[in-house]
């Protein structure tokens, strides 16, 4: 077994383990440029979705990380759906290396997409869908949001680290 299936089996069981929660295997999603799992976790207080990500191991520093941290308003009609295109949208894009994202039932999420260069994150600022869904982002879904670019010089795995 390698250890993507490790960590993976490991994550379903931890969550388990929870007295509250179950996870269920929905789907399986892979390819090149989008690699993920999609649970349905099923609490008490309802339904949600997260992907696990399979973290990639073929970005070789330097390349950029652009981070952006948000909080959603209560009424999020039609977030999910314009995240999930700009994630797709981002895959087309020259320069693109990949993405993780997490949101927190209350609203709380950060996203990190990493790019080739600077030059690569000018163009996907300046798409016009994706600008579309930042201004209806600042008008419907966002209380406060950060957005931070870093070049990254080094990266490490783990638990092993180095």
């Amino acid at each position: 077994m390698d250890a993507k299936s490790r960590a993976d089996r490991q994550t379903r069981k931890e969550i388990k383990r929870s007295s509250e929660s179950r996870i269920l295997l929905l789907k399986q999603q892979s390819s090149a440029k989008r690699n993920t799992r999609t649970y349905q976790l099923r609490t008490r207080c309802g339904i949600g979705y997260f992907e696990s990500p399979m973290f990639s191991t073929s970005l070789k520093p330097p390349y950029y990380a652009v981070i952006f941290s948000s909080q959603t308003t209560v009424d999020r009609e039609g977030y999910d759906q314009t995240a999930e295109r700009m994630a797709e949208l981002a895959m087309t894009m020259p320069g693109y290396l990949g993405i993780e994202s997490a949101r927190d039932s209350n609203g709380f999420g950060i996203t990190v997409s990493y790019w080739q260069d600077e030059e690569s994150i000018r163009h996907w600022k300046a798409q016009l869908e994706h600008r579309d869904a930042q201004e209806r982002g600042k008008t419907n879904w966002y209380v406060h949001y950060e957005l931070r670019v870093a070049r990254v010089e080094r990266g490490y795995a783990g638990p092993a680290g180095r």
